[in-house]
């Protein structure tokens, strides 16, 4: 299906740049983009979409600064998400999220690329450590969890 299809694309960029070829940089940022959109293009939400592809853009500038690939965690991480998908554990699949978005927003504010009215601004101080998604898990299942999790995508 299009998740297995995106991921191709991306495993097969990441074992490229991972072994020292940086010159499809571009190709990864795009084939990044196309997997996590695939991840999520079924959910039946046009404001989740929307919301995603905001949020995504703003990060996606940063990137772009930081040409932040991350070796083998992003790898390992995008992997996961693969699995989790494909085996429909929305759970194990929130939690490498989590972890996925907080250590790219670690890196770019390691580089220095956090400043007023970027990262920081969307929370605590990373110091504080009350800035990790993996708190908010913490919380009781909303309807909308409940939602999420009947409305799971069918095999492609």
């Amino acid at each position: 299906g299009r998740v297995v299809a995106a991921h191709h694309k991306l495993a097969s960029t990441e074992r490229r740049m991972a072994a020292g070829d940086r010159s499809k940089k571009e190709d990864w940022r795009r084939y990044d983009r196309e997997f996590h959109q695939a991840l999520i293009s079924a959910c039946g939400s046009q404001v989740l979409l929307d919301t995603h592809a905001a949020i995504y853009d703003k990060y996606l500038r940063y990137l772009m600064i930081a040409a932040a690939f991350r070796g083998d965690a992003a790898v390992r991480e995008h992997s996961e998400l693969l699995a989790f998908a494909l085996s429909r554990d929305w759970q194990s699949a929130q939690a490498t999220t989590a972890t996925h978005i907080n250590d790219c927003v670690a890196q770019m504010i390691s580089r220095g690329l956090a400043v007023a009215g970027t990262v920081r601004a969307c929370g605590p101080a990373p110091e504080s450590g009350a800035h990790r998604l993996s708190t908010l898990r913490k919380r009781r299942p909303t309807a909308l969890h409940a939602h999420a999790k009947m409305e799971e995508v069918p095999n492609e």
